[in-house]
């Protein structure tokens, strides 16, 4: 009965290491995993009024690209700084059902239908008739500025 019992003592605190074992292991691997992502997220800070967003110019000295989350729409802002130096705004919906487009390395693609647009927001490849809203983009000192139409 002696040898059953220490068995079993044993099984049980293996048993009970290994679970913990796992569960730190776990929890520093998606800790790694959101920071990571938050840090990518919280970069850029803008403002944003009711007609327009003021992004800081510097946000586009590393990236040429920022996608922002508006209070003023449910899907994010794609903008971009061109090779000539001006700037353009996309949002990232499409017109055919009103997905949220996903941006890939040349273009943005529509998950539901299939609809690709370029990054000037052009219609590349239906069912969508209709390119991605623009929006007019100004330069004013230090801030790149999305006026909402």
């Amino acid at each position: 009965m002696e040898k059953s019992k220490n068995r079993r003592e044993f099984l049980v605190q293996a048993g009970t290491i290994s679970a913990g074992v796992c569960f730190f292991g776990t929890s520093a691997f998606l800790s790694a995993c959101s920071t990571s992502k938050s840090a990518g997220s919280s970069a850029v800070s803008f403002s944003e009024t009711a007609d327009q967003l003021s992004i800081p110019a510097t946000a586009f000295s590393e990236k040429n690209s920022q996608i922002l989350h508006t209070k003023k729409y449910e899907e994010p802002l794609y903008v971009s700084k061109q090779p000539d130096g001006t700037y353009a705004a996309l949002r990232m919906y499409c017109p055919h059902k009103g997905c949220e487009v996903n941006a890939a390395a040349d273009r943005f693609v529509c998950p539901c239908h299939g609809s690709e647009f370029a990054l000037d927001g052009a219609l590349l490849k239906g069912p969508s008739k209709s390119p991605l809203q623009s929006f007019p983009v100004t330069l004013d000192q230090d801030q790149v500025i999305v006026h909402f139409k």
